[in-house]
């Protein structure tokens, strides 16, 4: 089946005057571009930077569908939050290659899940069947073919990486919450975790990945940022660091590396999720200068941001 019209709509302005209910409406008739100014940082040495330029800020809805369509990949007993230190299109600050999934920590042995039902594409050691940049890179791995697709017709397929064991075998039909086999630190693992992928269309392709954040669904109040950082001809900025913080809550992540895709719909260049519905700050790194804009996050939805950079 193709994926379903967006189950709420997306706010027309990401910027209201109220928080953290449930029954917040976006302004009815925003104008398309905001017209407060970011703020930048003091420069290094708190000298302020008195002629920074405007940088044009865009927060609207996005032509999306919301797509939440997978399940957590373990029982609510252990752990479905994600591991933020290592996130989608990262490198983990210079440190790895580039991410191309998303990492749950779960001790050895603890049951893994299907996120959606769908057929077994492959289950097993990838040394015969390479699904990564070398063999033996995900270790014990299962690939499952999905009953849905893209909004333009391609195949979604899920790959879960680093098993200690396959329970499940290739052509059998699974339902979303069977097991499929037990985390471990097979491959190129340090330490027991699933590595979570979402492949599109060729699911040999190391680099047919999507952000899984924009396909698990959200746990109950939190929702997604994701958004586009560009700079004055259009380009998508790679690498970029960035922050979303809140009183209590700090995510470090990256506008995505070369390597890795947005979704394509959105053609984002970052996405974060677990948020928790409400206001934050979008702090953009900008070697010794930080860009500050207030967001806001709404449960259950993907929140869209567009920031073009001077």
């Amino acid at each position: 089946m193709a994926i379903p019209v967006s189950r709420t709509a997306l706010p027309t302005l990401a910027m209201p005057t109220l928080v953290g209910s449930a029954t917040v409406s976006p302004t009815p008739t925003p104008s398309p571009t905001m017209t407060d100014t970011p703020t930048l940082a003091p420069l290094a040495g708190g000298a302020p930077n008195a002629t920074a330029s405007p940088l044009p800020l865009l927060i609207s809805a996005a032509p999306f569908q919301d797509h939440f369509l997978m399940e957590r990949p373990f029982d609510p007993e252990h752990t479905n939050w994600v591991s933020r230190n290592y996130p989608y299109g990262s490198t983990g600050g210079g440190n790895y290659r580039v991410h191309h999934g998303m990492d749950l920590m779960n001790p050895n042995g603890t049951p893994v899940r299907a996120v959606a039902d769908g057929t077994v594409l492959y289950a097993g050691p990838d040394t015969d069947r390479v699904f990564g940049p070398e063999p033996d890179f995900y270790g014990n791995v299962v690939v499952i073919s999905h009953d849905f697709t893209t909004a333009d017709g391609q195949l979604v397929f899920t790959l879960y990486g680093h098993l200690s064991k396959v329970s499940v075998q290739a052509g059998q039909r699974v339902d979303r919450y069977d097991q499929i086999g037990l985390v471990g630190a097979t491959g190129v693992a340090i330490g027991a975790h699933l590595h979570f992928e979402v492949r599109v269309a060729d699911p040999y392709d190391y680099g047919a990945v999507r952000n899984p954040d924009l396909w698990i669904q959200n746990f109950d109040g939190f929702g997604v940022l994701a958004g586009r950082i560009t700079d004055a001809e259009g380009n998508l900025v790679e690498g970029l660091a960035l922050t979303v913080s809140a009183p209590g809550i700090v995510r470090d992540l990256a506008t995505y590396s070369e390597g890795v895709w947005g979704d394509d719909q959105l053609e984002e260049n970052f996405a974060i999720g677990d948020l928790p519905e409400g206001d934050y700050t979008l702090i953009l790194h900008l070697g010794d200068r930080k860009l500050r804009q207030p967001v806001t996050v709404y449960r259950e939805r993907v929140n869209w941001v567009e920031i073009e950079l001077p």
